[in-house]
């Protein structure tokens, strides 16, 4: 991201916040289809995903929001953006299994790249 702060227009910067996690995801992913090749455990289709050493893009995911958690309250309104109680929140992000649906995994990523992009125009405002 930050070889591309000067020639790339502030309203996307969001975005590529999210792409370096997609590329993040990506790899891990690739490393954890390739470990799964090695297992001989066949799983059946259709079986719910839970959050762990198969679900790598949730994992970094749940890392970045834990990142942006750090001040106090940031989960709850988190939560509240999402429309959970903060208990279901702390679920999802402390890996035990439980994982969002669709949409709100979208919010998520929506609320960090929101999180993120402030922060960098905060950071801009400061060197000016």
């Amino acid at each position: 991201m930050e070889k591309y702060s000067k020639s790339i227009h502030s309203n996307f910067e969001g975005i590529l916040l999210i792409l370096d996690l997609f590329k993040e995801g990506a790899v891990a992913a690739s490393e954890a289809a390739r470990r799964k090749l090695v297992r001989s455990k066949q799983q059946r289709r259709g079986l719910t995903l839970r959050s762990g050493a198969d679900t790598p893009l949730w994992n970094i995911l749940a890392g970045a929001l834990n990142g942006e958690c750090k001040t106090h309250g940031a989960k709850a309104e988190l939560a509240r953006y999402v429309g959970l109680p903060r208990q279901r929140m702390h679920e999802f992000l402390s890996g035990n299994g439980a994982m969002p649906d669709a949409e709100r995994t979208l919010m998520l990523l929506q609320w960090l790249a929101s999180r993120k992009q402030q922060g960098a125009q905060g950071a801009g405002k400061k060197h000016s």
